[in-house]
């Protein structure tokens, strides 16, 4: 905070624009910090989210909705790296399993149905000579290893499940 006379300048100082940084993920941040800053009613200049025209009698407002815009854009920031990663993650594992198996053997983001009737999607099924041979890439947060699992577990649990892999 930078007082100049009865105007006052909020600023993150860069703060998350270092973070998305380390993370090289600097293209995703600017655009999810502009769309923040722009919904919270404050400024983004590609390094700094801020508001340059507080009073002091609003400064204390501000200075919430600026970090609160600072952590939105980097929460934005990490769930789209993620899928990013995911994306890649599985795009790689599908060009694994047709080295392996054969472009003919190897389909991706199928549908099956699990004991519980419920659809769920695999990243890929292998068509193999002993069984099929369902695969679910994992990222290594709780949400995706959770979610996984009870995929996975419900398709094993039908009559003749395809194997699992994750």
């Amino acid at each position: 905070i930078t007082f100049d006379g009865d105007r006052c300048l909020i600023t993150d100082d860069g703060a998350a624009y270092a973070e998305a940084d380390m993370m090289g993920a600097l293209p995703i941040f600017r655009r999810a910090a502009r769309r923040v800053a722009e919904a919270a009613g404050i400024r983004f200049n590609d390094f700094e989210i801020f508001e340059i025209d507080a009073s002091p009698d609003t400064a204390s407002g501000l200075i919430a909705i600026v970090a609160d815009a600072a952590r939105r854009s980097i929460e934005v920031t990490i769930e789209r790296l993620a899928d990013r990663l995911h994306s890649d993650t599985k795009a790689s594992v599908f060009d694994l399993l047709v080295e392996a198996f054969g472009s003919g053997k190897v389909a991706a983001d199928l549908s099956l149905s699990g004991a519980s009737t419920h659809a769920w999607t695999v990243d890929a099924l292998v068509a193999s000579d002993r069984a099929d041979i369902a695969v679910s890439v994992v990222n290594p947060v709780p949400a995706s290893i959770s979610s996984t699992y009870v995929k996975l577990d419900d398709i094993r649990r039908l009559d003749a499940p395809p194997r699992t892999v994750a």
